[in-house]
């Protein structure tokens, strides 16, 4: 009896640990299919969203608001912050995707904290009104990526600053080594998709981003 328990219970350890194992295999299906699910799809607008192909073995992970934090002040990797609806996102997710591949990126910080994000505009008088406060967590990410966010367009206020979608950083030792936000300049309708030309330029932007974290000093400096 006491053998027969044992044994079932190696049983439950094992499957405990094979869902362990398979956590980012199931992390990389969900983002794929996110993703690949509103292909050719209709926006409120009219608008058809641009059709991407996400590889099955694609290194993103979920990251929670905390495990950003966390790589924000002392960690060291690649995130990627965007949603599946956003169109510039689609318009990037195939090449950044490529070169991550390309330069042996494993892991890919994902977080999608669109509705987290405080709403501010102008009042007829110049003042800046918050029409909807952001959460605690979204503050605070604002707060790590300091100048590295954008300014919030059209309050006309540079130290009002935002996170727009899909940002791509690239942190090491909590030291924010630079970051990419949306395309490229001149690329101005991401429904049409960006042209060969535009993806080279926006994969080179990557590959030069993505290539400070992989090449240090000597001692171990970036």
């Amino acid at each position: 009896m006491k053998r027969k328990l044992w044994i079932i219970g190696l049983i439950l350890v094992l499957a405990v640990s094979g869902c362990g194992r398979n956590d980012a295999h199931s992390d990389a299906k969900v983002f794929k299919e996110s993703y690949e699910s509103l292909n050719g799809t209709q926006t409120d607008s009219g608008k058809t969203r641009l059709t991407v192909n996400i590889p099955a073995d694609n290194p993103v992970v979920f990251a929670t608001n905390e495990e950003i934090k966390e790589l924000l002040r002392s960690g060291s990797g690649v995130i990627y912050f965007g949603f599946p609806e956003c169109p510039w996102c689609r318009s990037i997710i195939e090449t950044f995707l490529s070169v991550c591949k390309e330069q042996g990126i494993t892991k890919v910080y994902y977080l999608n904290n669109r509705d987290e994000r405080d709403e501010k505009e102008l009042s007829e008088t110049g003042e800046v009104i918050t029409v909807k406060e952001g959460t605690k967590d979204y503050y605070e990410i604002l707060g790590l990526l300091g100048d590295y966010a954008d300014e919030y367009i059209g309050l006309e206020n540079p130290d009002i600053r935002r996170l727009y979608f899909p940002t791509v950083v690239v942190v090491k030792d909590g030291k924010i080594l630079g970051t990419q936000v949306s395309a490229v300049d001149g690329f101005t309708d991401p429904y049409l998709g960006m042209t060969d030309s535009q993806k080279e330029e926006l994969a080179g932007i990557y590959r030069n981003l993505i290539g400070k974290l992989l090449s240090c000093d000597l001692d171990d400096k970036c």
